[in-house]
């Protein structure tokens, strides 16, 4: 009788057994799967960055000195390079040793993470008096300015690299669209995650080309640096 009786038990258990296996499987497999979820978006990235930078051109002094003029036209009204002391970051010279060119980058860093750090502790003061509405109306003008000047600068660089024009109108349509599906993306929850994803992935590689452009490689170690400092403290 008591064998009868296993044997039945084990016989009903059997289902159980295959509904808790499976469950276990499925637990498993759930990191995996979110793993490469993000993953993918991450390599894209990298790849469209890598493909930018093969074709793009990447940092040049003279790229860096028309930004210090057009920086001293635009906000101490003269040329800076008649006057580099009213340049908020160092400027670098051709014949710095390596030594100088790693001090002028760390020090250019830390202004930059100092910048951050500052932004950080507004947005956390702004939320802490209860201004979201406020953060959120900032958030939308600077976003609605990288929607901007991005695509267009990707779009410069494509027209000079394949060496062909393009007017006025097609472009400022162009642009225009982007900056709605941009900005939906953000602001509307329902919007298709994967249009959501290409404009994330488009942008981060837009903004890798564009610090490629305007920073050394001494810049960006420093800067990843202290960024990845940061971000664990």
């Amino acid at each position: 009788i008591m064998s009868g009786t296993t044997q039945r038990t084990s016989h009903y258990d059997l289902p159980r057994k295959r509904t808790t296996s499976n469950v276990r499987v499925r637990r498993s497999q759930m990191p995996i799967q979110e793993v490469v979820k993000i993953l993918i978006p991450v390599i894209l990235s990298m790849t469209l960055t890598l493909v930018f930078a093969k074709n793009f051109p990447t940092y040049k002094r003279e790229i860096l000195k028309e930004m210090h003029k057009q920086i001293g036209i635009i906000f101490f009204g003269k040329d800076s390079q008649e006057n580099e002391d009213d340049l908020i970051f160092l400027d670098y010279s051709e014949s710095d040793a390596e030594w100088s060119e790693w001090k002028t980058a760390v020090i250019n860093a830390l202004i930059i993470v100092s910048c951050i750090i500052v932004v950080t502790v507004l947005v956390v003061a702004v939320l802490i008096l209860r201004g979201g509405w406020i953060l959120g109306i900032i958030l939308g003008v600077f976003f609605t300015i990288q929607l901007v000047f991005y695509p267009l600068i990707i779009l410069h660089e494509l027209f000079q690299l394949w060496n062909c024009a393009m007017d006025i109108i097609t472009v400022g349509i162009m642009i225009y669209n982007y900056i709605i599906i941009g900005l939906l993306s953000l602001f509307y929850k329902k919007f298709p995650k994967k249009i959501q994803q290409g404009i994330l992935i488009f942008q981060s590689a837009a903004l890798a080309v564009i610090l490629m452009k305007v920073l050394s490689e001494y810049m960006c170690l420093c800067l990843l640096f202290l960024l990845s400092v940061w971000g664990e403290s």
